[in-house]
């Protein structure tokens, strides 16, 4: 099954419900937005970044050291996989990671 969290998710009370739907059956995918990152456990076993260029092409001055912080934050999380998508691998954020 596909749970999917976002900025148009409801409440904090309604994150930690599909939270505990997701954990509770052990399998499935979780699509989420870095709003999710204060709930989710301390190790998750694959962990997939799609798309990370868009969050870098943000026309904001911190975009890059921001996208560092995150990735590192979810490399850290990832109890066996990280893949993180990007087609510019040679930007200094991806090289960081």
């Amino acid at each position: 099954s596909v749970l999917t969290i976002s900025t148009d998710s409801g409440s904090k009370r309604d994150v930690e419900k599909i939270l505990a739907k997701w954990n509770g059956k052990g399998a499935g995918i979780l699509v989420a937005t870095e709003r999710v990152l204060p709930y989710l456990p301390d190790l998750i076993p694959c962990i997939v970044v799609a798309s990370v260029d868009s969050y870098l092409g943000i026309p904001e001055y911190l975009a890059s050291e921001s996208a560092c912080i995150l990735l590192s934050e979810l490399r850290a999380r990832s109890e066996a996989v990280f893949v993180l998508q990007s087609r510019n691998k040679e930007h200094r954020a991806m090289k960081a990671i």
